[in-house]
């Protein structure tokens, strides 16, 4: 299988599709909240980064709730 990539913009789009709204900045971070199968999620999204892969992108789904299959049908 080939492996994950996704831009930060993209990332960021499908987690807003998904109801998830920007709830503060610290530096280059932002954490993003959102309610996915009735729980509170927090995602932190390091916005310096154009492109996320790995375990960093990995992470950042986990975080969301969401299942992997959302963000590779994009």
């Amino acid at each position: 299988m080939a492996r994950l990539l996704l831009t930060r913009q993209a990332f960021l789009a499908i987690l807003q599709v998904h109801g998830f709204t920007l709830k503060r900045q610290v530096a280059s971070h932002q954490q993003w909240e959102g309610t996915v199968g009735g729980q509170r999620h927090l995602v932190t999204v390091d916005v310096s980064c154009r492109e996320f892969s790995g375990w960093i992108l990995n992470r950042m789904i986990h975080q969301s709730g969401l299942p992997k299959a959302v963000f590779r049908h994009r």
